[in-house]
């Protein structure tokens, strides 16, 4: 879940508008960077999802959710390392994290705009 105190604290500065153009990168860039980690994971190319999850980890990151963060980044050291010990599992977590922090998101930026 988003933090959405943090956003405020860290982003309030620089006004709402910028608050919800973050907020909307992320919701538009959402779908195709989910589905470019996906088709890495089935076709087994980690440097695709690590690049991938990389950005999808700073995104997070930036956007105080905790939980697709820490699950990114455990995707991306995997991947990073060449490791497919559990990916499947991991993907999955963070692929339900993620899909609730972008729902969430979409809700936050109604009370931005």
């Amino acid at each position: 879940m988003v933090n959405k105190a943090k956003i405020d604290e860290v982003y309030g500065d620089f006004g709402n508008d910028f608050i919800a153009d973050l907020f909307d990168t992320f919701i538009s860039e959402f779908d195709d960077n989910m589905l470019e980690i996906e088709n890495g994971i089935k076709s087994r190319d980690l440097k695709k999802v690590e690049r991938k999850t990389h950005s999808m980890k700073t995104s997070c990151g930036q956007l105080y959710d905790a939980e697709a963060y820490r699950l990114a980044t455990e995707l991306n050291f995997l991947t990073r390392n060449m490791d497919e010990t559990g990916i499947d599992e991991l993907y999955a977590a963070f692929k339900a994290a993620a899909n609730e922090m972008n729902e969430h998101l979409k809700e936050l930026k109604k009370e931005y705009e």
